[in-house]
């Protein structure tokens, strides 16, 4: 079970996980022909090109679920066929969530493919963990056929593909949908269906399942939907063979697990205050296990390092992690009526950025569940303004200089914050000099707005003056950031000349 959430707010934007701090792509493109000449004939020039992306989405570590996907497309001139991707785990993996679903038999993964059209793509994507220190080796290899290979071709081809749950609890039904198509230029006859149930689903007409498709034309498909009931608790493999008078042959192995317990969870946001930055989340938790109550279950929150915990209710064991992550685990914890248990935390934002709140709960004889609330911390500018010296000691009748900062000490990027002086009678300016441009009207020296700020950046404002007489003098600058005009004064004493 898997839920995701999506919110906006003005300091906090929650967001599906689309992208997280993803690692750059590793991009593994397929080998390609050589550029044909121009002057050779269409049919020859025409090729289909397979290329293949793969990319974790978070980086992965042991005994955390690690999600992954990867991008097929063909940026050739014709369709690519009897397309087949494959997978080799170099350790052993478990299986959070595939789809689409391949056919898997022990570290290797297999999709099956109808076709790819010029131009077109398809993104695969999986959730797995892992154990060790050893990290799971990503690589993914094709295999096709380009379509101009089948243009004088009339033998007919079968694609079977069926989708289906990889888990279901035992009582409910567990639907499959089982599609084939005819790939080839010819005709295929008399198509029939023979599934092989496993032990641990049944249907009314037995272990053995078979239905007529009748004829299929080339490039078209028909499909059936095998309803089942989950009767008996295990992992199984699900036989499914598809066979044609024509002497094609295709044989779809499937595996399901079957268990008597099953989890939810839900984030649910309880309370936020954009001013303070805090978000309060509620996690509920589902533990379904029949007349029994629950055994050997866990609940794990990963809080990010972008995040910081500031209540949480009930206590649940508090563990810093290497990463910078802290991890809260409820260990067997009490269960109301409907064996659900609830888990307030309120939270504070630390560090902009996309922060993924995950939640984890495992039970015993029942397949973990996940569920993922992404925060985005958009931050906050501060922007002050202050002179380098607050006291500055000169004679009458030279030049000083006066030094003025501009510093936003936030988080995020300021934008049109605007300084101007008030010279006081006294005073004479020769020059100025600042980010933007700036000209005198009447008592003030005024500048342009500053467009952008950047978070931590220092702008210096260089004012010279000459003293017209002996005396003390208040220079003053206003900052102005959009809505509070902040003033600040800079005393300057001109000394008679000896």
């Amino acid at each position: 079970m898997k839920s995701n959430s999506y919110h906006h707010i003005a300091f906090w934007v929650v967001t599906l996980p689309a992208i997280l701090h993803a690692q750059p792509p590793a991009n593994l493109p397929i080998p390609q022909e050589q550029e044909q000449s121009e002057n050779r004939p269409k049919e020859q020039t025409e090729q289909a090109n397979a290329q293949l992306t793969t990319r974790y989405l978070d980086p992965p570590k042991p005994g955390k679920p690690c999600d992954m996907e990867f991008s097929l497309k063909n940026p050739g001139t014709i369709p690519m066929t009897e397309i087949q991707l494959k997978q080799e785990w170099n350790i052993p993996v478990k299986i959070l969530e595939v789809n689409p679903k391949p056919i898997i038999q022990g570290k290797t993964w297999v999709w099956d493919l109808l076709d790819l059209q010029p131009g077109s793509g398809k993104v695969f994507s999986a959730k797995i963990t892992f154990e060790g220190d050893t990290l799971p080796e990503f690589r993914p290899t094709i295999s096709y056929t380009p379509n101009h290979l089948h243009k004088a071709s009339d033998k007919s081809g079968l694609f079977v593909q069926v989708n289906g749950p990889q888990f279901v609890r035992k009582g409910n039904k567990a639907v499959f949908d089982i599609i084939v198509a005819n790939q080839g230029k010819a005709p295929v006859q008399q198509v029939t269906i023979r599934d092989k149930l496993p032990e641990g689903l049944r249907h009314p007409e037995g272990e053995f399942i078979e239905a007529e498709l009748g004829n299929i034309p080339p490039g078209g498909k028909k499909s059936i939907r095998l309803e089942t009931l989950a009767v008996q608790t295990g992992r199984f493999s699900q036989d499914i063979q598809v066979a044609s008078s024509n002497g094609d042959k295709k044989l779809y192995q499937s595996e399901i697990s079957v268990g008597e317990n099953q989890i939810q969870l839900k984030w649910q946001k309880s309370l936020e205050t954009p001013a303070q930055g805090t978000l309060e989340m509620v996690l509920e938790s589902s533990f379904e296990s029949g007349a029994r109550k629950p055994e050997n279950h866990a609940l794990r929150v990963e809080i990010p390092k972008g995040l910081e915990l500031v209540e949480v209710t009930p206590f649940g064991l508090k563990t810093p992690l290497k990463t910078g992550e802290t991890e809260l685990l409820w260990q067997n914890p009490p269960v109301l009526s409907g064996n659900k248990f609830f888990a307030r935390l309120k939270l504070r934002a630390t560090t902009p950025g996309d922060w993924n709140l995950h939640a984890k709960a495992s039970m015993q004889n029942s397949q973990d569940a996940t569920s993922s609330f992404l925060i985005r911390v958009e931050g906050s500018s501060e922007i002050t303004g202050k002179f380098s010296q607050p006291k500055i000691e000169s004679q009458h009748g030279k030049e000083f200089k006066v030094q003025y900062f501009l510093h936003n000490m936030g988080t995020a990027v300021s934008q049109n914050a605007s300084v101007k002086f008030q010279i006081p009678d006294g005073l004479f300016p020769i020059s100025w000099n600042g980010p933007t441009v700036g000209g005198a009207e009447g008592e003030w020296i005024i500048f342009d707005p500053v467009t952008k700020i950047a978070a931590n950046q220092n702008l210096e404002y260089t004012l010279i003056f000459k003293s017209l007489r002996p005396g003390e003098f208040k220079l003053t600058a206003e900052l102005n950031n959009g809505t509070v005009a902040k003033p600040t004064t800079c005393t300057i004493t001109a000394n008679p000349q000896p």
